[in-house]
């Protein structure tokens, strides 16, 4: 518009129409001037948000929603449970992988066993194996069952928050995260095991608490670090994803086993401190079981001396 009104007004004649015409470029230009960009941006943000509450309205009351979700919940409970499960036998497997792997290097192959082949030594390795991870196959449904639990709330959970914010980001894996070390924390300080007191159980449970806290804690800093290594070293980028996991794993891992000193040395319920006490009272009761059992030992080397004024047959 401006460039056609600089050419029109450059001309020292103009005919009717060229004066028509730049008389509707100046009023053209004037309305666009007299436009208030921030009350359009504000009309539309409003209309906007009146049209998604509307959606969200119809969306999140109608059936189709409750058995999206009932769907989604019980796919993740099914996830979390199957994921809690299979880490639960992989641990198990690589203990006794290891264990036999230490084997072989202390103890030979075959176990020193001359007349075993390299196929039964084998063989009866990987039984060995087999046996102890299906012996955690209770565990293992236990894993099953918490991980489905902490999966079927959480995405429930995240839900309800999707409501209200739409652009959760990781903050689904946290939500996660969180409520399955507090899951594991509450289930410890209901039903201890039969060896493990109150106090015991609580002291454990606030550890699995910080644990949790820790590992969900990460998942944002593994977000922060993967965003940097993208800004600062583009041509790590198809990697960052690798990286930012390692180093946010690494740290977790620290963090956690720092923390978990720290609670040991703070003994918030003297649950430490009872443990040295009674390691101190057991090595004093075995020394003192120990010299007992050697002061009779060294008395039964001797025989009782013969009191004859008391002996009627002297």
């Amino acid at each position: 518009i401006n460039a056609d009104i600089d050419r029109l007004t450059s001309k020292t004649t103009l005919s009717e129409k060229e004066k028509k015409k730049l008389a509707t470029l100046r009023r053209k230009k004037k309305a666009f001037e007299d436009i208030n960009e921030d009350k359009i941006q504000k009309a539309d943000k409003e209309a906007r948000e009146a049209y998604n509450n509307e959606i969200n309205k119809a969306y999140y009351g109608s059936k189709k929603f409750a058995q999206n979700l009932a769907k989604t919940s019980a796919s993740e409970a099914g996830k979390m449970g199957l994921q809690q499960a299979l880490g639960l036998l992989l641990e198990e497997f690589v203990r006794k992988t290891f264990f036999e792997i230490k084997d072989i290097w202390n103890n030979g192959f075959d176990n020193k066993q001359i007349n075993e082949s390299f196929f039964s030594a084998l063989k009866t390795r990987l039984k060995r194996i087999a046996k102890g991870v299906m012996a955690r196959w209770k565990d293992a449904i236990t894993a099953f069952k918490e991980g489905a639990i902490s999966g079927f709330f959480s995405n429930i959970i995240t839900v309800i928050i999707n409501m209200f914010k739409t652009t959760l980001g990781k903050f689904s894996r946290m939500i996660r995260e969180g409520f399955l070390s507090f899951l594991k924390a509450i289930q410890l300080l209901l039903s201890p095991p039969e060896h493990m007191t109150r106090k015991m159980a609580a002291h454990e449970a606030i550890k699995i608490l910080v644990g949790g806290t820790i590992t969900a804690g990460s998942i944002l800093l593994e977000e922060a670090i993967e965003q940097a290594i993208i800004v600062s070293v583009p041509l790590l980028i198809p990697f960052a994803s690798l990286i930012s996991g390692v180093l946010t794993a690494l740290t977790a891992g620290l963090c956690t086993a720092f923390a978990v000193y720290m609670l040991d040395k703070l003994d918030i319920f003297n649950v430490e401190g009872e443990k040295r006490h009674n390691f101190v009272m057991d090595g004093l009761q075995n020394m003192i079981d120990s010299s007992y059992e050697r002061a009779l030992l060294a008395a039964e080397t001797f025989e009782a001396p013969k009191l004859l004024h008391l002996d009627p047959s002297a």
